[in-house]
């Protein structure tokens, strides 16, 4: 069975709305405890890193992996991702986003990155402008032994050139000698 009521908005508006015989409670429900949970799940997974970092700092080099696998059963990339969360949670606390939150596992790690890839680093940047640097001076170097490969080739083209041309002259005077 469906009615139409009138109910008031939250902006004090009144609107027309359909009731019906279904009870929307256990949906409100629902719905609360899906929020709820994904918030819980992105405070999880903080926290999971936040408990990895500290386990990956015990270990000695190649016991990690093998760790992971065997006591804690996650798969290695999991492991990367909550740890890169853990590790940036302050960068995305700064976040202008509404409600960090409400993020997924997902979101908030591209977040994350975004951020860290526009926060001024100095030494990042300094390594930057230095492998610029370094391929540009990589590139004039390619180009200038190019320039001088081509320049031995024009030097070559231009002997074969003279020795053609002496020929042709010596092939000229021998003909005028015969003729005459």
């Amino acid at each position: 069975m469906i009615t139409v009521a009138t109910a008031e908005t939250d902006a004090g508006k009144a609107k027309r709305v359909a009731t019906i015989t279904v009870d929307a409670a256990p949906i409100r429900q629902a719905h609360k405890a899906a929020v709820k949970s994904s918030r819980e799940s992105l405070l999880h997974a903080k926290h999971c890193g936040l408990l990895l970092i500290a386990a990956k700092k015990e270990l000695e080099h190649g016991q990690w992996l093998p760790w992971l696998e065997t006591q804690c059963k996650i798969q290695e990339r999991t492991a990367q991702r909550y740890m890169k969360l853990a590790g940036g949670w302050d960068l995305l606390k700064k976040a202008k986003t509404d409600n960090v939150s409400d993020l997924s596992i997902g979101e908030a790690l591209k977040a994350i990155h975004r951020m860290r890839v526009a926060e001024p680093n100095p030494d990042r940047d300094a390594l930057r402008a230095r492998v610029e640097a370094d391929t540009r001076y990589a590139e004039v170097q390619a180009l200038e032994v190019k320039a001088a490969e081509h320049e031995q080739e024009a030097k070559r083209l231009h002997a074969e050139a003279r020795k053609l041309a002496k020929e042709i002259e010596q092939s000229f005077k021998m003909k005028k000698n015969t003729v005459h």
